[in-house]
């Protein structure tokens, strides 16, 4: 049963989360579940959306980022985790200055030979300077 919690996010009632932030639900028979028999519950909720299991590359992702808002209206289906992070890259089209240009972060991944969810965790996460992010 879908219910809304205290912060007004949508779940299916899981009282487990992870650590980082995902909602957990405890179905030891299903195929994605862990060895303590806790599933995640996006998944659960894309599988009722397509009517079929998951198939095994394909990714869940949470339109709005908010990990814990499991509404099936939140929650997209790629077929890959390449198409997913094509789909991040797209969303993340910011340009940044370096040595007089402006560059999105794939292109300063291309040209400095750092990967790009390195130089996207040092700009975004622990806000590092585009000069300090691409040094290998």
């Amino acid at each position: 049963m879908l219910i809304k919690d205290e912060a007004g996010r949508f779940t299916y009632g899981a009282e487990t989360v992870t650590k980082r932030g995902y909602a957990l639900v405890y179905e030891p028979e299903h195929k994605h579940a862990k060895g303590n028999g806790y599933v995640f519950e996006h998944i659960i909720v894309a599988e009722k959306l397509l009517g079929r299991p998951l198939k095994d590359k394909e990714v869940v992702h949470h339109i709005d980022g908010d990990k814990r808002n499991n509404n099936p209206c939140n929650i997209a289906i790629f077929n890959s985790q390449s198409e997913h992070m094509r789909f991040h890259w797209s969303q993340n089209s910011n340009r940044y200055q370096y040595r007089d240009m402006a560059y999105t972060l794939q292109e300063l991944a291309t040209l400095s030979g750092v990967p790009y969810w390195k130089i996207y965790q040092r700009v975004k996460k622990l806000g590092w300077s585009i000069d300090r992010a691409i040094v290998p």
